[in-house]
């Protein structure tokens, strides 16, 4: 369904204006007694729509999980009386001037460390220990002075992100690869935005995957196939984490 300027959504939030698309819905700058905020309403209109609907309502269960100052925060999962369509609403983002974001601006403008990216999934984990192991097993230089370099924190970041699908044995064959045909900030670099790229996609926020990078390699093909398995585990989780919670509650 696309809504108008002027339209009403759940009887209290008029539309002001269209934000952007993502796989399944449409985003909208609306207003309720006075604040503004972003709708984001389900227009899908192919495939399984149960299914799609069901995806929807738990893509809003999951980022209201997630407790970030880099993400919106979700206030409200309900459906639109009128046409029927599940909406859920969430925090507008609004640029350095006081405007509104569409959902391309946020995505150019908002540039969260790794470090902050790894806390939204609770269930990654990085402890002393877990360091120590990857030292032993070589997959990770030794500190200088118990101080890790910028490089060593790369590694470590892709190994807790490649071990949810990846075995360490894996891992290690993975980044004898990746050095023997990439500097490590470059291979860094494409990982980086690969993750971000995956994520949007996964999650919902684009309905397509981006062409990250320049060159179609083997090796950037296999760190895609590990993202994405990445990304769907950690979905996967959510989304279950999110229906168990509803269950709990009925």
């Amino acid at each position: 369904m696309s809504l108008r300027p002027g339209d009403w959504v759940g009887g209290g939030y008029r539309i002001v204006r269209l934000l952007g698309r993502g796989g399944m819905g449409r985003v909208y700058e609306a207003v309720c007694d006075g604040q503004s905020f972003a709708v984001k309403v389900f227009s899908a209109n192919h495939g399984n729509l149960g299914f799609l609907r069901k995806r929807f309502c738990a893509e809003a269960k999951i980022l209201s999980r997630l407790d970030s100052p880099r993400l919106v925060k979700v206030r409200e999962l309900a459906i639109n009386e009128s046409d029927g369509a599940p909406y859920f609403v969430m925090d507008l983002v609004l640029n350095a001037k006081g405007v509104p974001e569409t959902l391309e601006d946020a995505r150019k403008s908002r540039k969260a460390t790794e470090a902050q990216a790894m806390a939204w999934f609770p269930d990654l984990e990085l402890t002393a220990s877990m360091v120590s192991n990857y030292v032993k097993k070589g997959l990770v230089s030794s500190p200088v002075k118990k101080q890790y370099s910028r490089e060593q924190i790369s590694y470590l970041i892709y190994i807790s992100i490649a071990k949810v699908s990846v075995s360490i044995d894996n891992i290690n064959l993975m980044l004898q690869i990746q050095q023997d045909s990439y500097p490590t900030e470059t291979a860094y670099e494409y990982f980086r935005k690969e993750l971000k790229n995956v994520l949007d996609y996964v999650f919902g926020f684009k309905d397509k995957l981006d062409n990250v990078g320049v060159e179609d390699t083997e090796q950037k093909f296999l760190l895609r196939k590990a993202v994405i398995a990445f990304a769907h585990k950690m979905y996967l989780d959510m989304y279950f984490a999110a229906l168990k919670a509803e269950n709990k509650n009925d």
